[in-house]
């Protein structure tokens, strides 16, 4: 296996691994067939994609998609808060019906479907995390489109 090999000056080479020892080190061998006991973080798989520029907090991600969250529901999610019993059970029932967005929650309390203590949480609704990011993506759509040059033939035509 090709890896490539850091010594921690700023100099990296491509290396072959040919082992482990037993101290828990690595062996390689560089190109010139001379060997060395290497410790992990001085390895690295060649052509490794670079991770650093996956956002990392939900501030960085909002940055990057430029809509969906507002900066208020961004700091939400980047501190977020102690949910009381009811709310924490209410975020249950929002996780068991699949994510139903809280207003119909609440229309099913109502109707007596689902208990009618969550009502309490009406002005209160914890922020789920899962859903924002979900919508976080999402564009407003910028135009319907043309009805003319459509590749479906109407039958009047």
């Amino acid at each position: 296996m090709n890896l490539l090999y850091k010594d921690g000056q700023g100099n990296n080479e491509a290396v072959v691994y040919e082992g482990d020892t037993l101290n828990g080190k690595h062996i390689v061998r560089r190109k010139d067939g001379t060997k060395l006991h290497v410790h992990s973080c001085h390895l690295a798989f060649l052509n490794q994609m670079d991770m650093g520029n996956i956002p990392s907090t939900p501030l960085d991600y909002c940055k990057e998609v430029g809509q969906g969250l507002t900066k208020e529901d961004a700091q939400r999610l980047a501190r977020p808060r102690t949910l009381s019993p009811l709310q924490q059970e209410l975020m249950s029932w929002h996780h068991r019906l699949y994510h139903l967005p809280f207003r119909l929650i609440f229309m099913l309390a109502k109707r007596n479907i689902l208990p009618k203590r969550l009502l309490a949480c009406q002005d209160k609704a914890p922020l789920c995390v899962a859903c924002q990011f979900g919508a976080a993506h999402r564009r407003p759509w910028q135009n319907k489109g043309k009805k003319h040059g459509s590749i479906r033939k109407d039958k009047h035509e």
